[in-house]
């Protein structure tokens, strides 16, 4: 993308320098966004303070760091508002989540992560869904299996060596688990998590295509494992969730026309 004579590489320094920043690290230091980015200090420093001057960071002298500056607040209604998700797709969510009782998930993958579009649940016995703009890793999830399974390979092998960081177990680990949601996602058109992240919690997961936006998505029910076990999960859940898909898929088709 770098040799695209289009392509500005500052601006996308200073986005990646944005990307660090998580409700885990609010907070970050020059040192730790070099480490985070693996751009040199000297370069980090120039976005810091260019990105402190236009208001998209905060410098916080006590904590000798930087923050999100809350600028960056109004991005989020601005970005959901030209997708028409909440008034054409997350009907179609909460239907769901209402019959299911779970807990149903809209999510995107960007910079080997995943992050929540839209969510809806109504259930009181199930804790809120994570809210918009949470971030998901992607190993052990039915998220991240059934996007790596809907990838290229040229795309799953560069996310598989990004994740493993040089590390060889890790590698394999990594391979093998996703080569596992690959032959599910073939053979069932979804991906399942059975308390791999928490004992007490099982998943499942299908990609959407929105013509509309020419986004890739993944659609995902959850809840607690005594609610959905693994055959209600396969017999009753996956059916509808597909069936949910489907219409999502047709509704964005609708859109792009």
């Amino acid at each position: 993308m770098t040799k695209d004579p289009q392509f500005v590489v500052a601006l996308s320094h200073g986005l990646e320098i944005l990307r660090c920043f998580t409700p885990d690290q609010p907070l970050l230091t020059n040192s730790a966004l070099a480490r985070m980015t693996g751009m040199p200090r000297s370069t980090i420093s120039r976005l810091t303070h260019t990105l402190v001057k236009v208001g998209y960071l905060d410098y916080d002298a006590n904590a000798v760091a930087y923050r999100l500056g809350l600028c960056v607040l109004s991005l989020q209604p601005a970005a959901l508002a030209g997708t028409r998700l909440a008034q054409d797709i997350v009907p179609h969510m909460a239907e769901l989540a209402d019959r299911l009782r779970t807990r149903v998930l809209l999510t995107v993958y960007e910079s080997y992560g995943l992050t929540v579009v839209q969510r809806a649940c109504s259930n009181p016995d199930i804790p809120a869904p994570s809210y918009v703009g949470y971030r998901y890793a992607l190993p052990r999830r039915a998220m991240g299996r059934a996007y790596m399974a809907s990838c290229s390979d040229n795309e799953q092998e560069k996310i598989v060596a990004h994740l493993a960081h040089g590390d060889d177990g890790k590698l394999d680990s990594l391979r093998s688990e996703f080569d596992h949601a690959i032959q599910s996602y073939r053979n069932q058109g979804y991906c399942t998590s059975l308390g791999e992240i928490r004992p007490s919690n099982h998943s499942i997961s299908v990609m959407l295509n929105l013509a509309h936006l020419g986004r890739r998505m993944t659609l995902s029910c959850g809840g607690p494992a005594d609610q959905l076990p693994e055959r209600i999960l396969h017999q009753r859940v996956a059916p509808l969730l597909m069936q949910c898909a489907a219409t999502i898929e047709r509704v964005s088709a609708g859109l792009a026309h």
